[in-house]
């Protein structure tokens, strides 16, 4: 029996095309340094996906493990603030434009 690509699956294939509507739709709207944070965001998220099977395997011991997972969290917590903030500067960076324009055309 011949080997499948991922890339032939269904499943792999809207997902793929969700993604892609997301960046065409999206992405290009929010600042750069916001969109990085999402993709790190995603890396953590994977990362912790391959702790818990890791644990799951037994390859490393339940301290190890909830150690590791403190530490994914408290970098979740640190990258949604810096997301929350990144985001209000911009709103605040906008609505000062708003103002500047406002005031001219007055």
């Amino acid at each position: 029996m011949a080997e499948q690509s991922f890339e032939t699956l269904k499943v792999w294939q809207k997902s793929h095309a969700l993604m892609l509507d997301i960046h065409k739709h999206l992405l290009p709207h929010l600042p750069r340094n916001v969109r990085f944070c999402y993709h790190a965001r995603g890396s953590l998220d994977e990362t912790l996906n391959h702790l818990i099977v890791a644990r799951d395997l037994e390859f490393c011991s339940p301290e190890l493990y909830q150690n590791l997972r403190e530490q994914v969290e408290e970098i979740r917590k640190l990258l949604n603030g810096y997301i929350s903030w990144l985001k209000t500067k911009r709103l605040g960076e906008m609505n000062q434009v708003r103002n500047l324009l406002f005031r001219k055309y007055r």
